[in-house]
């Protein structure tokens, strides 16, 4: 099985409208795992789409940031994700033989100094030391290295580079490559010159490949293709890179059956609801009760009353419909986009002033169609949270906030710091951590406390407050 993997700098995802796009393109490329260069986000953690798996890795202001993006269905997969900085991170992929350590890396530009440069590659090495050496290294990213044809380096450098020579940047990799026997994978495949850019400049007339591909010698063999693709729809000054992996990988695409819930705004609205509701669980409760096992224990008791409540309900109030998915990125957005998108592989084609012209006015027509639909889908929601309000619905209400500002994760980690996946592993950690946060054994352990025990030791010697004391606390 081929393992997608890729890379792009982004230049932002700060925007409203940038994450969906990014998705709806990388799955239209069927990339599995996407090493994301100057997302703009601040700190680290992880984050899910309906799609989608983010781990990203920020500093505290919106500047660079490196992420990865990762499918539902490769999710599964992935054994730990460390955050090392703004332009450094680390993801573990279980695979069948050997599991993969991606390293995601946006390296210094070329005008940076000698010092903060060596900065960089010292970090690099120290995360690439602490992966298991047991595991196929990747390094990915932005590397802002020109890689040349030099018959020196030809162990390490492939000769179907894109330039001739390379600079600074490019020999710090050579040199970082070497030291770690590895070879720069995006180098060694015959390409046109087309599908080896990575970088264009602002006038477009010039293009770089600066984006590359590095893999560990004992693992170049199951790299099979690096290219880079022109025709993404998104709005970036790089382009997206793509390696093919040769690797077995599992997969398992099982859908969690979704409970009923109950239709509870009935009970509110109807008082012949409620009567019902209430006629049918005391007949069920009643019922119940002349049949119970006395030696039953809590546990068995518990599920006769859940048992009870849900029959009744569903028999009374029945089960609240189902809403369709409500989002702003509706037809329209994609029809702008879509229109954009192909204004822009014409111009691409064949670069004129009119062609140019028109990619510009059909991308300040699609900005400014995302940002109005962001802007009505917020305003109707807050609206509507509103009237929920006023309406004594406050369950309504908050459900936007729950949603929109504090997305859910299905990942949790053991105590040795490992990413779990698995949604049965979850709720056992979730358990365990609950029983011991709990459940804490103090039985025959005395608890000392210096203070209390100077307390004891001290004489009682405070008077009891009189009226003036009172009238003094009173006033202040």
């Amino acid at each position: 099985m081929d393992l997608i993997l890729g890379t792009w700098n982004t230049r932002s995802l700060y925007r409203s409208e940038a994450l969906e796009e990014l998705t709806r393109e990388i799955q239209a490329r069927r990339v599995n795992v996407l090493a994301v260069q100057e997302t703009r986000w601040t700190g680290s953690g992880t984050k899910d789409t309906q799609t989608h798996s983010i781990f990203y890795s920020g500093g505290d202001k919106h500047e660079l940031g490196v992420a990865f993006i990762v499918e539902k269905c490769t999710k599964e997969n992935v054994l730990d994700f460390k955050a090392i900085s703004k332009r450094i991170c680390l993801l573990r992929l279980r695979t069948k033989f050997f599991n993969l350590s991606i390293i995601n890396v946006h390296a210094e530009t070329e005008d940076k100094d000698d010092l903060t440069k060596e900065d960089f590659y010292l970090k690099l090495e120290q995360v690439y030391d602490t992966a298991p050496s047991n595991d196929i290294k990747i390094l990915i990213g932005d590397l802002n290295a020109k890689i040349g044809k030099e018959l020196t380096h030809r162990e390490i450098i492939g000769k179907h580079s894109l330039h001739n020579e390379s600079n600074d940047n490019g020999y710090r990799v050579i040199n970082f490559a070497a030291s770690r026997n590895m070879i720069v994978a995006s180098t060694r495949f015959p390409r046109r010159d087309i599908h080896k850019w990575t970088w264009r400049t602002p006038d477009g007339k010039h293009h770089n490949q600066i984006d590359h591909v590095l893999v560990d010698k004992r693992g170049a063999s199951s790299i099979l293709n690096v290219r880079s693709y022109r025709g993404t729809n998104y709005e970036s000054d790089h382009y997206l890179v793509c390696a093919r992996y040769r690797c077995r990988i599992t997969r398992r695409q099982t859908k969690q059956p979704q409970l009923p819930k109950i239709f509870v705004e009935k009970l509110k609205q109807s008082q012949e609801e409620r009567t019902r509701y209430q006629q049918a669980l005391s007949e069920l409760l009643l019922t119940r009760n002349n049949i119970r096992n006395p030696e039953s224990s809590v546990e068995d008791g518990w599920q006769w009353i859940k048992g009870s409540i849900l029959q009744a309900a569903a028999s009374t109030v029945g089960n609240r419909p189902r809403n369709p998915r409500k989002d702003w990125f509706d037809e329209e957005c994609i029809e702008a986009i879509n229109r954009r998108d192909q204004c822009r592989k014409i111009h691409l084609s064949r670069e004129t002033r009119a062609k140019k012209q028109e990619y510009a006015d059909a991308r300040r027509v699609a900005k400014r169609i995302l940002k109005r639909k962001k802007r009505t889908f917020t305003n109707d929601i807050m609206r509507k949270a509103e009237q929920n309000f006023r309406e004594n619905n406050p369950r309504e209400a908050y459900n936007f906030f729950k949603k929109g500002f504090a997305p859910s994760t299905t990942l949790c980690k053991t105590r040795d710091g490992v990413i779990i996946t698995n949604k049965e592993r979850v709720m056992e950690r979730w358990k365990q951590y609950f029983e011991e946060l709990l459940n804490t054994n103090v039985t025959g352990q005395e608890i000392t406390d210096p203070r209390l025990e100077r307390e004891r030791d001290e004489p009682e010697t405070m008077e009891p407050p009189n009226i003036r004391d009172v009238a003094r606390a009173i006033a202040n």
